[in-house]
């Protein structure tokens, strides 16, 4: 059985990369129905994310367009409408809520399948020099990098039945950016 919390890490998972892929809107409906969570609940958890999305984009003082074109595609992903993001920009700008902690870590291992458009050799040394591992396949994966997030392959259905996320290269370009940010110090 399926509660709020399973939809929420779920729903986290889904907008890794600020679009929910059909594969992912599938399993969303899924766990919804399955924890009982009506579609006015729905929205409601759909809101309170895009709150804290909105308070992380804000977290330090800026909103950069990038950022904003996040937003708003996670807010139609979600179902949302322009004013719920609006709402949620402004109440974002005028609190000072923490943003959440950053999705790779180091020592962290990264999946890539399919293919990219910076060559997976590259993208596995970038990644390496900076801390992370690459590998195939395990329980321990922290994402897979793939050329199309709602493949059907063997790797992102293992990924998937492992509850590891799927995300677009883009998608991990933004993440390995946040990482090497708050990371950079430390690998000096």
């Amino acid at each position: 059985m399926h509660d709020e919390a399973t939809y929420l890490v779920a729903l986290d998972r889904a907008l890794l990369d600020a679009n929910i892929s059909r594969t992912e809107g599938r399993e969303l409906i899924g766990i919804a129905a399955d924890a009982g969570i009506s579609a006015d609940r729905m929205i409601e958890i759909h809101r309170e994310y895009l709150a804290s999305l909105a308070a992380e984009a804000w977290s330090d003082g800026e909103l950069t367009d990038a950022e904003l074109a996040d937003l708003t595609s996670a807010t139609a992903s979600m179902g949302l409408t322009l004013e719920d993001l609006t709402s949620a920009l402004h109440s974002a700008k005028t609190s000072h809520t923490q943003p959440r902690e950053s999705l790779l870590q180091l020592g962290d291992r990264v999946v890539f399948t399919g293919t990219l458009n910076k060559p997976r050799d590259e993208w596995i040394s970038e990644i390496v020099a900076k801390g992370l591992a690459s590998g195939g396949i395990s329980k321990s994966t922290k994402v897979v990098v793939a050329a199309d997030p709602d493949s059907l392959s063997g790797k992102a259905a293992k990924a998937r039945s492992y509850g590891i996320p799927v995300i677009s290269e883009a998608a991990f370009e933004k993440h390995l950016a946040s990482y090497s940010a708050t990371h950079s110090a430390r690998l000096l």
